[in-house]
């Protein structure tokens, strides 16, 4: 059955996944049991966004705020530092604080048990359910804020508003390697890199469709408020060489010249 969650400017469709595509993420993470397609895109979403996205879409904006937002892996914690230092004072006592309580993380609830059992942590912690949501409204002027969410499921005051938004993307065969260590590391995943790569491609995956994402903003590149940046154009690359086979190099080919057919954007095709 299809959920619906109404908010002040209509609705958002919240379908979750079909049971064919929620036996294959079966695994994928140990907290988050069940997943949704939400709004016209169909983003995979936890089933937890259910209750939170109300409060995403009408979180309050302001001029002089900056968001750094991303697909994620794709040079996010780098990209918010340097804006941090940017804007901020490197020298100041708040310097020293942790990076999510300098820079929150918009929708991390949304990625965790609400239950989670938290003995053992810091009270302060952001990872603690509701700190990171206090955080985000604490936070002293300039902001500075990080979210994965796609175009469509930002704050509709972003739209309006227009504060600065730095966007960086990433060679999709790099984040996807990446985002599989971080699933083991941060979420358990214990299926093979193959099954993985599976996912990311058939855009099954967290925060999927990859491409959307990128190219809703590759669309805005030209506004005033908006920074679009390349990873590449950062560091050196490349790990993905050492990760795909060449079947799996022809099925990244396949997939991106799909999406990119008929687009400008120019990057990643650079598979011969």
């Amino acid at each position: 059955m299809d959920n619906k969650t109404t908010t002040d400017s209509g609705s958002v469709r919240m379908v979750p996944v079909s049971s064919t595509d929620m036996d294959r993420l079966q695994g994928l993470s140990i907290h988050i049991s069940s997943f949704l397609k939400v709004g016209p895109e169909r983003v995979i979403m936890s089933s937890f966004f259910t209750d939170l996205y109300s409060k995403y879409e009408n979180f309050p904006v302001y001029q002089d705020d900056t968001w750094v937002v991303t697909y994620p892996k794709s040079g996010t914690t780098w990209a918010q530092e340097l804006v941090w230092c940017l804007i901020k004072d490197p020298k100041s006592p708040e310097a020293k604080l942790e990076l999510k309580k300098r820079f929150p993380f918009l929708e991390f609830e949304s990625l965790r048990d609400p239950g989670l059992d938290t003995t053992g942590m810091r009270k302060d912690d952001p990872m603690c359910p509701g700190n990171t949501w206090q955080i985000l409204h604490n936070l002293s002027a300039p902001r500075t804020i990080k979210s994965h969410l796609p175009k469509e499921l930002l704050p509709k005051q972003i739209w309006q508003v227009k504060p600065k938004i730095v966007y960086v993307c990433r060679d999709p065969r790099d984040v996807c390697v990446s985002f599989y260590y971080q699933f083991i590391k941060l979420h358990g995943y214990k299926d093979t890199f193959n099954h993985f790569v599976q996912l990311f491609l058939d855009d099954i995956m967290l925060y999927s469709p990859f491409w959307v994402h990128i190219l809703n903003f590759w669309k805005m590149r030209h506004e005033d408020h908006i920074l679009f940046l390349r990873y590449e154009d950062m560091t050196k690359v490349g790990d993905w060489r050492n990760h795909l086979t060449e079947e799996q190099q022809k099925a990244f080919k396949q997939w991106t010249l799909k999406y990119l057919q008929g687009s400008d954007f120019p990057y990643y095709q650079d598979y011969e």
